[in-house]
């Protein structure tokens, strides 16, 4: 492919899908944005989420969802924290204030709502 005036393999594309499961999974909150994968290697936006696109679950173990990469761990831990008080509840609550005390996304505990 030629970007930018230069020329890119689907090698170096590989390369850099590895690279970013690398740090993803060793960041300790086990989240990484698109922007930060696209600063750190100088290619626009649309081409690093079309390069992680096409490598979620074979070269990344992630969840790509509104622009940012989550380990399925942050995603257990999440829903964990959101079962945990959504069970604890005991008057009513609105979703979006549970989410906003735990410092998960909303749709986490939306999800969890379901699954219970």
């Amino acid at each position: 492919r030629l970007i930018n005036g230069e020329i890119i393999t689907e090698g170096y594309f590989d390369a850099v899908a590895d690279e970013i499961n690398e740090t993803l999974h060793e960041s300790p909150a086990g989240v990484l944005s698109i922007a930060d994968a696209t600063s750190r290697f100088g290619l626009p936006v649309d081409l690093v989420r079309e390069c992680v696109s096409k490598r979620l679950g074979s070269m990344i173990s992630a969840r790509l969802e509104d622009g940012k990469l989550y380990t399925d761990a942050f995603v257990t831990r999440s829903r964990a924290l959101a079962r945990g008080a959504l069970l604890a509840s005991s008057s009513p609550f609105a979703l979006a204030d549970i989410a906003a005390s735990l410092q998960i996304r909303p749709a986490v505990v939306v999800e969890e709502v379901h699954a219970l």
